[in-house]
């Protein structure tokens, strides 16, 4: 696969997500029959990690495309793993907003909207935290 062809997704039409492109995000890809090596941006907004995700930065394709190719395969790395993970944390959230009715735009405003200050790693740890919580009280509820 091509991967320069991929310019085209950074014109889709998905306004809450523009952000501007960020290049040292991009690694060299080295070879094209073998997964790339991708480092994902320092994203610092809810909009900037959705747009990676679902339109990619620069000439490189969506992370979520990235994945359903390449499985973890694309990012070998333990720094490439924890910012994937980080950054998941964020998006199933994303999801969740999306299968219980909300637009793409509306949830990641949503999230936006929350109290300035707040970093998407601290977000995504108390997220992570809400989560656990949340599935060890249906743990306890489903024992009894």
């Amino acid at each position: 696969m091509n991967y320069a062809n991929y310019s085209f997704y950074m014109q889709a039409d998905f306004s809450a997500a523009r952000c501007p492109k960020q290049p040292s995000a991009v690694s060299t890809l080295v070879d094209q029959s073998g997964p790339p090596e991708y480092n994902m941006a320092n994203a610092s907004t809810v909009t900037n990690l959705y747009q990676e995700w679902k339109v990619g930065l620069g000439r490189v394709p969506s992370v979520e495309e990235l994945e359903q190719r390449w499985g973890a395969r694309w990012r070998p790395r333990a720094v490439q793993k924890t910012t994937f993970c980080r950054h998941k944390v964020i998006l199933d959230k994303i999801n969740r907003l999306i299968d219980l009715g909300q637009t793409p735009d509306h949830a990641v405003a949503q999230l936006e909207a929350l109290p300035s200050g707040r970093s998407l790693r601290r977000f995504s740890d108390a997220l992570r935290v809400q989560r656990a919580t949340r599935e060890e009280t249906c743990a306890q509820l489903s024992t009894t």
